[in-house]
């Protein structure tokens, strides 16, 4: 009996003792199927003996906690079955010499085959499944999966040595180095462990909660995609984070716009198989930045449970116009998901950001958090990457401390060139003291100023935007002969609230093609909105024009692009 000749039977029930015992045994268990294989193939022995003999086998095997042992336990997690358990343990035990050349090559019937490769271990597993009577056929996507070479279409037949993946080497040996990725996972994938400290959610504590209850009830357990709509700095991987470490699992972050793509005969991806073999083999969740279609609907396929993924507003946007047209597209993202959109910041959030980020710098005395949330349109990564460079900026100029002016330079560095062509900047080189107009209408233009800083406090602490889902924005229209200060006055405004002052240059807005200007217009405050800037229609008599009786083509597209224009200045929230 091969069973009573490679095992102890005193052993029989005792728990492994030791990683190197379970990898002894793994290797015996080969042993006794090559050998059964060999006897059987010399006609030494009936079929019936050499099922009861490896039938033996197992049981002694899974007595002992086959599932337990190194192999074992990726073969649970891989979902391998018996004929690649049989490549992998064929694999290692050529590799550390626990078979020779001679064995391998009486199997094949060829002296000169002394190689362990697919071929061989196709021969075992085709053995092994006439003793068991089930399937375990090696499935080329597993064995993608586990060998290097395995993708090989060819490698099925040729005699190259099986060489498993060195994730798979360091996951038997027990050395794998926690919190690194190597190799081409490490170029384009981030791992976070649930372990580590985690920063804060000072926003989006709400969604958190929700997300938290949609993974409950076993709702883990099922295959679906959240996807995280949110501008740069809302905080979606932050929040991923946190749903990671609730779920206690590590959270690998994998941005395929980062790889360097090559044109490969391999049908799947490199970069691919390595980061489903991570997430398979450490039980991580899985943030994807951007995913490829055909990449998504791979890992989607072999990856139970959830998926996070994240898109910035505008992608989600540009995805739905382009539809099944683009090829590029990601539709298939938003039609696969659960889309959560990230909003932005209300002005109390945005003033509890600058308290958390202020606390963390030395700053002057007189920098308060809640006008600082009320001027600027910045989330929590922006008000952070905003400190940093103001900072530094302090740093230049031999001070530790960051005043109103370093935090208005970090910001107009930031926003520099973001409305491309549509606006030039003005600088503001006037002050209250150099404009000279009549008290009455000074006075108004220091209600402009204050209605800013501390709409704040009247629209959100004494509720007055609750009953006002649009036109939060302020509009000013200023009107007078030339050279009476009309220009000057704008300037004013935009330096004493610190803000930038963008002159829109209505010759680039308006175009002789039906439907260019609305486009343009829209363009232009989307890009604002996202800005902390004045916006200055110079001469606007010229665009801001009353609406005609509509006698022509001519008149309906002049009609439409005004009606266009105010639409969008009642949703605009700036200035």
């Amino acid at each position: 009996s091969s069973y009573l000749e490679f095992f102890q039977k005193e052993s029989l029930g005792k728990a492994y003792g030791s990683r190197k015992e379970a990898m002894e045994e793994e290797f015996a268990s080969l042993r006794v199927l090559m050998q059964l294989f060999e006897q059987k193939k010399a006609g030494a022995i009936s079929m019936e003996f050499a099922a009861r003999d490896w039938r033996m086998t197992r049981l002694h095997m899974e007595g002992r906690g086959g599932q337990s042992s190194p192999v074992g336990r990726i073969c649970r997690l891989l979902d391998l079955n018996g004929g690649e358990r049989t490549a992998v343990l064929l694999s290692l035990a050529f590799r550390e010499g626990r078979i020779t050349g001679e064995g391998l090559a009486r199997i094949r019937g060829d002296r000169k085959k002394e190689t362990a490769s697919l071929a061989a271990a196709e021969l075992l597993s085709e053995f092994l499944m006439e003793l068991e009577s089930g399937p375990g056929r090696i499935r080329p996507e597993k064995a993608a999966l586990l060998f290097a070479d395995g993708w090989k279409s060819e490698g099925m037949l040729t005699e190259t040595p099986l060489t498993l993946r060195a994730r798979i080497l360091d996951e038997i040996s027990g050395t794998e180095k926690a919190g690194r990725l190597s190799g081409v996972l490490g170029s384009f994938c981030r791992r976070r462990s649930f372990g580590e400290e985690l920063p804060a959610l000072l926003v989006h504590g709400g969604l958190l909660e929700r997300v938290k209850g949609m993974c409950g009830e076993n709702g883990d357990s099922k295959d679906w995609t959240l996807c995280l709509l949110g501008a740069w700095g809302s905080g979606r991987e932050l929040l991923a984070r946190h749903l990671a470490a609730f779920l206690g699992r590590d959270l690998l972050m994998a941005d395929e716009g980062l790889l360097d793509r090559q044109p490969l005969a391999d049908p799947f991806q490199e970069a691919e198989r390595e980061l489903l073999l991570e997430c398979l083999l450490t039980g991580s969740l899985l943030y994807l930045v951007r995913p490829e279609e055909k990449s998504f609907y791979r890992l989607r396929r072999e990856l139970s449970g959830l998926i996070v993924t994240g898109l910035l507003p505008e992608e989600a946007g540009s995805v739905r116009e382009a539809g099944e047209k683009d090829s590029d597209s990601m539709e298939f993202l938003l039609k696969e998901s659960i889309c959560l959109e990230l909003p932005q910041p209300t002005a109390e959030e945005k003033a509890g950001l600058w308290e958390h980020f202020l606390g963390e710098c030395a700053h002057e005395a007189d920098l308060e958090p809640r006008p600082l949330g009320s001027k600027y349109v910045l989330n929590a990564g922006g008000i952070r990457r905003t400190l940093y460079a103001a900072k530094k900026w302090a740093a230049g100029d031999g001070r530790e401390q960051i005043g109103a002016e370093d935090i208005s330079w970090a910001v107009h560095q930031s926003q520099a060139g973001q409305l491309g062509n549509f606006a030039v900047r003005v600088d503001c080189v006037f002050g209250w003291e150099d404009l000279i107009v009549e008290e009455k209408a000074r006075r108004q233009l220091t209600y402009i100023c204050d209605q800013m800083k501390y709409r704040s406090i009247v629209g959100n602490q004494w509720g007055f935007f609750e009953k006002m889902p649009y036109g939060r924005g302020l509009s000013a229209l200023f009107y007078g002969p030339p050279g009476t200060g009309k220009t000057m006055a704008v300037q004013v405004i935009a330096k004493d609230l610190g803000l930038d002052l963008y002159r829109v240059d209505l010759s680039r807005m308006v175009s002789k093609y039906i439907g260019e200007t609305e486009k343009n217009i829209t363009a232009l405050f989307e890009k604002a909105k996202h800005m902390n800037v004045v916006l200055f229609f110079d001469e606007a008599d010229s665009f801001f024009s009353r609406r005609s009786e509509v006698k022509d083509a001519n008149d309906r597209s002049a009609n439409a692009e005004v009606a266009h224009l105010l639409q969008k200045l009642e949703e605009y929230e700036g200035i």
